[in-house]
């Protein structure tokens, strides 16, 4: 089976153990939107610029501080990563605050907008709890990038700073 990645390139800026820390400037999509100059998101990416963030990944290529590497986050994990963690809790408020509604219209004296208010917030709790489990469940790595290649590497001999392409 192929796997298909969302690729982003970063730099090695620390390692420790068997890992390497990979610094990526985080971009938006809106360099390639056609409506880029009237979206209201166009401009709040350009008005604040580029992010840096670092991100924790084996370190399968032995990589070195200052290598460029290309990570990749499976877009199978990333897609089924984004229904749990925003679907489930949603799924479970949204049943909480009806199963509260009709727990306060089926009991008198109850006020049923404060009964659905109180199980939305404990089915939201409840979902969020539920996804953390799931998530121990499978596993570390199912959600993290893995570094699939060198883009280039340097390293320092001699005081000199050798540059190696690699692949182009």
């Amino acid at each position: 089976m192929v796997k298909d990645f969302v690729e982003e390139t970063g730099t090695v800026v620390r390692l420790h153990g068997g890992y390497a820390w990979v610094e990526t400037q985080r971009r938006s999509t809106c360099q390639s939107c056609e409506v880029n100059a009237a979206c209201g998101s166009g401009v709040l990416s350009r008005v604040l610029g580029a992010r840096r963030s670092k991100v924790r990944v084996r370190n399968s290529l032995d990589a070195k501080v200052g290598d460029r590497v290309v990570l990749g986050l499976n877009q199978n994990a990333m897609s089924r990563g984004a229904q749990l963690v925003y679907g489930v809790p949603l799924l479970a408020m949204i049943l909480g605050a009806v199963a509260g509604a009709e727990l306060g219209h089926a009991v008198d004296g109850l006020n049923s907008d404060f009964v659905a208010v109180t199980f939305a917030a404990a089915g939201l709790i409840l979902g969020i709890n539920v996804v953390k489990a799931y998530s121990r469940r499978l596993g570390p790595g199912f959600f993290e990038p893995e570094m699939l290649r060198l883009e280039y590497s340097a390293s320092v001999r001699g005081g000199i700073e050798v540059v190696v392409l690699n692949g182009r």
